[in-house]
């Protein structure tokens, strides 16, 4: 597990995606410092909807340095690239169908969904719910509105006007708790898992899509961490997290003289007929059983009598009481 870092100011570095809920489709923008989220309707899903309900989040919180999200068909638009040219912030993307690279945004989609449906079940009002959320305090410290804004949001619930008055993060500790927080996170998730090699360039590798492991090439890495660009054999292109590609060794044999080669495999093929030919004429069968082999028809119904039959190996057999013969009266 790769834990992304933690940034010195809110709203350095945010992260983004699409929620749909209830028929109605939504844009997520959450900050990777405070973990405050914000939520945008949105009437269309196209690039251009998507873009304009950034920048009213933007306008209210300030232009990130980064901006993380996935390779959706909004965000990977040249619409986009431009319009983080002209707003002067750099756009990460994730590694198609490996949503964990986004995982935050992911989870900030959770739990506005979550909160949208409690409230309509309860029939209250959601944004009510929102705006206590983000007064939460988050890993026994400062809830993310105080980590964002300074100090509490004023809601519903009474509270102390002295929570309402801006009050100053200490950066060190606040950096100390995230960062024994997420180091604690990658131990108790990389238990149960393990490093996958890097591969290089022209490697050989089956690339996982559709249910299937396909054959491809490695064409290059990627600058995000275990992420690849690869090529299948119809000469299609794909981006795609080392975890979704599985590398192939190759087994090769050098041989040195070819000749010699040749004359003993059709030497070796010859009394292999041989011998398939002598067992056809004796009425023998050769059988597989456990990884020994064994003489089949008359021979073995005659070793089957016996209450023991021993085998090359040195397993013992033994008949089955089903097969015994009963005196009856």
């Amino acid at each position: 597990m790769i834990p992304s870092e933690v940034p010195q100011y809110p709203f350095q570095m945010v992260g983004s995606d699409l929620l749909h809920w209830n028929g109605q489709d939504f844009v997520v923008v959450v900050d990777y410092y405070s973990r405050y989220w914000d939520v945008e309707k949105l009437y269309k899903t196209d690039a251009d909807t998507v873009i304009k309900k950034i920048k009213h989040i933007f306008s209210r919180m300030g232009i990130p340095e980064i901006f993380r999200s996935d390779n959706g068909p909004q965000y990977s638009s040249m619409k986009f690239k431009k319009f983080s040219e002209e707003w002067g912030f750099q756009h990460v993307t994730s590694s198609p169908v490996y949503p964990k690279s986004n995982g935050l945004a992911e989870k900030s989609v959770q739990t506005v969904k979550s909160l949208m449906e409690k409230a309509r079940q309860d029939n209250r009002d959601p944004y009510l719910a929102m705006l206590e959320f983000r007064n939460t305090p988050v890993d026994n410290y400062k809830s993310p509105a105080e980590l964002a804004c300074g100090r509490q949001l004023r809601s519903i619930i009474p509270v102390n006007k002295s929570c309402l008055k801006v009050k100053e993060t200490d950066n060190d500790d606040f950096k100390g708790r995230r960062v024994k927080e997420k180091e604690k996170q990658s131990q108790y998730y990389n238990i149960h898992t393990k490093v996958l090699k890097e591969l290089q360039a022209k490697e050989n590798c089956r690339m996982y899509k559709d249910g299937k492991w396909n054959p491809a090439n490695i064409v290059r890495k990627c600058q995000e961490p275990r992420s690849y660009i690869v090529e299948t054999e119809d000469g299609k292109t794909y981006r795609r997290n080392r975890c979704d590609i599985m590398k192939i060794e190759d087994h090769t044999i050098e041989i040195s003289d070819d000749e010699s080669t040749d004359d003993n495999a059709d030497c070796e093929i010859l009394n292999q007929n041989e011998a398939d030919q002598n067992n056809e004429e004796n009425g023998y069968e050769q059988t597989i059983m456990g990884g020994d082999v064994f003489k089949s028809n008359d021979i073995l119904n005659d070793r089957m009598e016996d209450k023991e039959i021993q085998t090359r190996s040195g397993r013992m057999i033994r008949k089955p009481e089903r097969f015994k013969d009963y005196d009856t009266l």
